[in-house]
């Protein structure tokens, strides 16, 4: 994840098609805006969205995703499926 220059390494907690919680030393506001890249599991596809912070506690962020392409949101939706398929 990244804020400007200034990169953080996180680990993603959550995951849904509208964003993403991530265990992560920082001390980013409500409302500031992030880039995020990940991948996916079984997936080539990398995911590289911008989102906006929407809850900070405890080292825990929650980011809402705001602008996945289509191919990202794709590849989302493939992910999700297979891990409810495996639940």
């Amino acid at each position: 994840m990244s804020v400007g220059d200034v990169d953080y390494d996180c680990l993603v907690a959550n995951l849904s098609r509208g964003g993403v919680q991530v265990a992560c030393d920082s001390e980013l506001r409500i409302g500031e805006h992030v880039t995020i890249c990940f991948v996916l599991d079984g997936l080539a596809e990398v995911i590289d969205v911008s989102a906006i912070v929407r809850w900070n506690s405890r080292g825990q962020l929650g980011l809402q995703f705001e602008s996945l392409r289509a191919r990202e949101a794709w590849a989302l939706g493939q992910y999700l499926l297979k891990a409810d398929r495996a639940a």
